[in-house]
């Protein structure tokens, strides 16, 4: 089955980032936005596992302490670069404790999953597919701002992924509290 790990979203963030892609649409680019209850910060993503990997990373993750962490949106940005787009994301700061989480959960888990290149702590708001008006649409993110919102980041979850030609669907495995 195909999996990650996740850092959950409180409602008030995912409710912030739902009207921010409905009030900022643009005919300069076809963007599939990431559905509101999808919305969430991969920590690791884990690929194809088997069930006897899946139960040890269970395992570990449960072992693992963590505290709470205070956040807020800070920028929005594209992957890989402005001049070829196919991510449009926004940023939390402090990013400093999502890293160390994101590390700790990297080494309990090299051994039975590939780890991570480089993490970029980012919520992944669309995928462009398509833009018609690169002048455009460099404008368009240019104008696209995010309210400083704060919130409590107070659990991670490991993930099954779903792939349909209606996206992807998420179910939760196991949660975790920070």
């Amino acid at each position: 089955m195909r999996c990650f790990i996740a850092l959950n979203l409180p409602s008030n963030l995912k409710d912030y980032l739902f009207d921010l892609q409905r009030k900022n649409k643009t005919k300069d680019a076809k963007i599939n936005w990431v559905a509101k209850k999808n919305l969430h910060l991969t920590l690791k993503f884990l690929g194809e596992i088997n069930e006897e990997k899946l139960e040890e990373i269970k395992k570990r993750l449960s072992s693992l302490k963590f505290k709470k962490m205070d956040v807020k949106l800070s920028s929005i940005g594209v992957f890989p670069d402005e001049i070829a787009p196919h991510i449009l994301w926004v940023g939390l700061y402090p990013e400093a404790d999502i890293i160390k989480l994101a590390q700790k959960i990297d080494e309990e888990t090299l051994d039975l999953v590939a780890g991570e290149q480089q993490f970029v702590s980012h919520l992944t708001l669309g995928r462009i597919k398509t833009i018609q008006n690169k002048t455009n649409f460099k404008n368009f993110l240019k104008e696209l701002k995010v309210d400083k919102i704060p919130c409590t980041l107070e659990s991670f979850s490991l993930y099954k992924s779903t792939l349909s030609s209606q996206g992807p669907s998420y179910e939760e495995l196991e949660h975790y509290s920070l």
